[in-house]
């Protein structure tokens, strides 16, 4: 008997050690050198040229984490059935917003709180943004994304300049249909 008591203590023991590092914050430093590359696909209702539009955009990522606070990004909104669309590529600091140039204009800034990395941008009127939940695991982490619209207050048109259509596009709606995510080191 004391033999099993002995072996069970020495398991949660080891369970017990093993918890709280996977439940430490994950800190941009936790991430340096490693890769996350997601899509996510969402289903939209928008207005182009004074038509409304029902269409499915898959959006992929690819973020090269550090060194240090920087986040180099590319991402390409490709809506289903339709040319293919510029990918946007820029090289952030975590924290500071900066001007970006595509769809219109806008600020762009990512963050890193509580285990999400967050993408939020401006347009001309309203903003975008993406999320990407980590959470650790064995000796990496896990992920899943998702990224959604925000109206100026609450109220108003999500407006920016569409590369693909050559003219301004508004948002009417939109629903998050999937996402596939998973992180690598670089």
């Amino acid at each position: 008997m004391r033999c099993c008591r002995t072996g069970l203590l020495i398991v949660m023991l080891a369970v017990t050690s093993f918890v709280p590092a996977l439940a430490q914050s994950i800190t941009i430093t936790d991430l340096d050198g490693w890769l996350i590359e997601a899509t996510v696909t969402r289903e939209q209702v928008h207005r182009t040229k004074n038509r409304d539009s029902t269409i499915t955009v898959d959006q992929t990522w690819s973020l090269e984490l550090g060194p240090g606070l920087q986040i180099k990004s590319t991402s390409r909104p490709q809506v289903r059935g339709r040319p293919q669309a510029p990918a946007g590529t820029g090289i952030f600091r975590l924290n500071e917003a900066r001007e970006v140039g595509d769809r219109g204009g806008g600020m762009a800034r990512w963050t890193l709180e509580e285990g999400t990395l967050t993408f939020t941008r401006t347009y001309v009127q309203g903003a975008f943004r993406a999320q990407f939940a980590l959470t650790r695991k064995d000796r990496g982490f896990d992920c899943s994304a998702k990224s959604f619209f925000a109206r100026e207050g609450g109220t108003g048109d999500v407006t920016f300049w569409s590369p693909v259509a050559g003219t301004m596009t508004t948002v009417l709606s939109w629903r998050h249909v999937s996402d596939t995510c998973r992180v690598s080191k670089r």
